[in-house]
């Protein structure tokens, strides 16, 4: 909760997208309590493993097992992150989206001025 409360309005709405999935697992993910795929079409695998609405471009798992095992600051962080890559692709499919990219998208996420820039 206190992660999507950093967001500004428009970024929050963004989660409601239906190209954005957002799924908990049960597995463990070693050490990476938050991965997001995007395009989800590219990795395969998951679609064996979860079940992926027709919708989705973007795909979001929180490791259960990881969340309970690893402190909050390292959770918190990682969720920031990773929702930074899925706000910036589906903001824009074709922006690099490298991890300076989705730190960036995180940070103009959280001003309302800036994301309706």
């Amino acid at each position: 909760e206190s992660v999507v409360e950093e967001l500004g309005i428009l970024a929050q709405v963004s989660l409601l997208d239906p190209r954005l999935q957002i799924e908990v697992v049960s597995f463990r993910s070693e050490g990476f309590p938050v991965l997001a795929f995007f395009p989800v079409q590219q990795h395969g695998w998951i679609t064996e493993q979860i079940e992926v609405r027709p919708a989705t471009e973007v795909l979001v798992l929180l490791s259960q097992p990881e969340i309970e095992r690893l402190p909050v600051k390292v959770v918190t962080k990682q969720l920031k992150h990773e929702l930074g890559h899925a706000l910036l692709y589906l903001r824009d499919p074709k922006a690099q989206n490298d991890c300076s990219a989705a730190g960036e998208e995180w940070e103009r996420s959280t001003k309302m001025e800036d994301f309706i820039k």
